[in-house]
């Protein structure tokens, strides 16, 4: 249950719902720019560098892993490739 202009309701399962956060402001978009931590690196998905890579990993299991996302489990490279050029242009 979805209260339009504010304050406190509990939805279905007895929990509160729509709460006011005071001053909340969404967060600015991150910079397309590696991150380096103490134990990983993360970097921006590059289709043309990391889609045959991730098409690999892939290749390894079963789809189990694909189970809760919004599409299924690339068949090959060029698959792989357009699924992740979605992500970057998302």
């Amino acid at each position: 249950m979805r209260c339009r202009y504010g304050g406190n309701q509990s939805n279905q399962y007895g929990q509160t719902v729509n709460d006011i956060v005071a001053g909340w402001q969404g967060a600015r978009l991150l910079k397309r720019a590696p991150l380096c931590g103490r134990f990983c690196r993360l970097e921006p998905l590059d289709v043309t560098r990391h889609a045959a890579d991730l098409f690999a990993a892939y290749a390894l299991g079963d789809e189990g892993g694909w189970t809760w996302l919004a599409s299924s489990c690339p068949a090959n490279v060029a698959a792989t490739a357009h699924w992740a050029a979605g992500k970057v242009n998302d």
